[in-house]
């Protein structure tokens, strides 16, 4: 029971995937902040010119090292990534930030006639899509061209 009990636990954990069991314990990926010194050899590797692909997108860690490779290069960056980059958001929810008051908004835009999991899945989608537009905004401001 202890093993399963880990499994489903994992399943529902918010946050790192990366997740191992070690007999009744549980193993977390814990990130560490490590600042990036170009050295005379890494300085001369990329240009302004050059383009980078990125993949992973424009969330978590893959937009921390992007962010990083616009503040050390000002290299142009390509990201690649799942989550969609949607358009203006509902002025009805631009202010908000709370869980409860987005999702209250959202439940009255669809009328009542849908189910919690499908009010979730909006929800992270809203999320998803701020935490991209921002860190995009974050990229820019190094004076990076971002697509």
């Amino acid at each position: 029971a202890g093993i399963a009990a880990s499994i489903v636990d994992g399943g529902l954990l918010r946050g790192p995937l990366e997740v191992g069991i070690r007999g009744d314990k549980r193993v977390q990926i814990q990130l560490q902040r490590e600042e990036l010194v170009p050295t005379k050899e890494y300085s001369k590797a990329l240009k302004p010119k050059d383009v980078i692909v990125v993949s992973g997108g424009a969330r978590g860690v893959t937009a921390e090292v992007a962010l990083r490779l616009a503040e050390t290069y000002g290299t142009h960056l390509l990201l690649l990534g799942r989550s969609p980059l949607t358009g203006k958001e509902d002025s009805l929810l631009s202010g908000l930030s709370s869980a409860a008051e987005i999702k209250k908004v959202l439940l009255q835009q669809a009328g009542g006639s849908v189910k919690p999991v499908q009010i979730q899945a909006q929800f992270e989608r809203l999320m998803a899509s701020r935490e991209v537009r921002a860190n995009i905004a974050r990229i820019e401001q190094t004076g990076v061209q971002v697509e």
